[in-house]
């Protein structure tokens, strides 16, 4: 078997996991993260790879909530360099 198919066959029970996490342990920080977000001005998504793609997939939900969202790719990031 590969990794790769390993990792398709195991996602059933992670997505579970998960589910079971953020409804029971996890419950209070997804509340935390709702009330930061719902309080906020602005909502920036960034990422690279998977996570930019969890981005472009949540800001159409924020739309939705009439929260404005602004995504941008991290290697788009302006960079600021300290210098010592």
């Amino acid at each position: 078997m590969t990794h790769f198919l390993r990792d398709i066959l195991r996602q059933p029970k992670e997505l579970q996991r998960t589910i079971n996490f953020l409804l029971g342990d996890g419950c209070a920080s997804l509340d935390a993260a709702t009330k930061a977000i719902r309080g906020a001005r602005h909502v920036y998504l960034t990422g690279i790879g998977s996570s930019w793609h969890a981005a472009l997939t949540a800001a159409p939900l924020f739309s939705l909530g009439a929260r404005p969202v602004y995504s941008q790719h991290a290697a788009e990031l302006p960079v600021r360099h300290i210098s010592g």
